[in-house]
């Protein structure tokens, strides 16, 4: 080989070798603007993690109100339960001395005048045969003539 020849393929290593170190440096710049992205992105990766985390603590406290309260339902709906069969209890035991009273006034009502209808029939058979002054039996009573 000759000089020249040496010369130009100097020339074509020399002119490789800046295309490969522009390359090179295109590749650097590139992997310093992947590393800047990923750095972006594991920042909004970890603040995205951290609200989840926030919001599952919410959740899982707001689950245990929830739960709460339904227990304090449950026991509520209990106390109800339990209160309604003593009022209708009582309600029960109210109405069958009511029921009873209410269910004999007619025959009572009847009682009682027949037996003012005989105390009054007594009254003026006592009178007429041992002649006792009317004055002397139940003056002051209505049932007296």
């Amino acid at each position: 080989m000759k000089i020249e020849d040496y010369q130009q393929e100097i020339k074509e290593l020399k002119r490789a070798n800046r295309i490969i170190q522009k390359q090179l440096q295109r590749s650097e710049l590139d992997r310093i603007k992947l590393e800047d992205i990923n750095q972006k992105k594991e920042c909004l990766l970890r603040t995205v993690i951290e609200e989840l985390k926030e919001y599952q603590n919410n959740l899982e406290e707001r689950s245990q109100e929830l739960e709460m309260m339904l227990l304090n339902l449950q026991i509520m709906q209990n106390k109800m339960s339990s209160l309604g069969s003593l009022v209708a209890d009582v309600a029960h035991e109210i109405n069958n001395p009511v029921s009873f009273i209410a269910g004999n006034l007619a025959p009572a009502q009847e009682y009682i005048e027949n037996l003012l209808h005989l105390i009054k029939l007594y009254q003026q058979t006592f009178v007429i045969n041992y002649g006792l002054p009317q004055n002397l039996c139940m003056k002051n009573s209505k049932l007296w003539p």
